[in-house]
């Protein structure tokens, strides 16, 4: 999480601020407690990226800044398994559960760079090839 962040949040805030979205890291593990349960949220570790209806430009230049980063991210990652002998989680990360309308205009916008939803993860039709 820290890595995502950055410190003192540069690498949240540069992308706010360079692209009007709003990006949050919620879920556990995140450090971020909710103020309804004064706990972190009993979900996955999650980056969001959300943005005003009409900052779509905003919206996908902040997606490409993140997956930047968790690419990065993802190679520091690999490189620490390497050295420390140990078998990677593959994929580093997934796209979380999102509406098919949103799903196909992320597609369409990001092409290849979009990562595996984390449903088809789940149930193996990204490692089948279907």
């Amino acid at each position: 999480v820290p890595m995502i962040i950055g410190r003192r949040g540069c690498n949240t805030k540069e992308i706010a601020k360079r692209t009007g979205a709003k990006i949050r890291v919620r879920g556990k593990g995140s450090g971020h407690m909710e103020t309804s349960t004064g706990q972190e949220a009993p979900t996955p570790l999650m980056l969001v990226v959300a943005a005003e209806a009409d900052n779509t430009k905003g919206f996908f230049l902040a997606l490409r800044l993140v997956l930047e980063l968790l690419r990065k991210i993802e190679v520091r990652y690999l490189q620490h398994c390497l050295q420390s002998n140990m078998n990677p989680i593959q994929p580093a990360f997934t796209t979380g559960p999102i509406p098919q309308v949103a799903w196909q205009e992320m597609a369409a916008e990001l092409g290849d760079d979009l990562p595996p939803r984390h449903s088809e993860y789940l149930h193996g039709s990204v490692a089948s090839g279907a």
